[in-house]
């Protein structure tokens, strides 16, 4: 249950970081920040998009909301 809480708590965080267009933040970044692999920012990323969150990665522009 604990691991459940600090990933939503994870993925809200990345949608909030996200929202600022003006700073670039790559995978690897949010990966640092957050302390785990840059697979587990992968796949939260893709169940953010599974739950409607309109969010990519780019290599150039980082991760983005659409």
């Amino acid at each position: 249950m604990l691991e459940q809480l600090k990933k939503l708590k994870r993925q809200i965080e990345i949608v909030g970081l996200c929202t600022d267009a003006s700073i670039r933040r790559g995978i690897a970044d949010l990966a640092d920040l957050y302390g785990c692999e840059e697979l587990t920012i992968k796949r939260d990323l893709g169940e953010l998009r599974a739950n409607g969150i309109d969010i990519h990665s780019d290599r150039r522009a980082g991760v983005r909301l659409s």
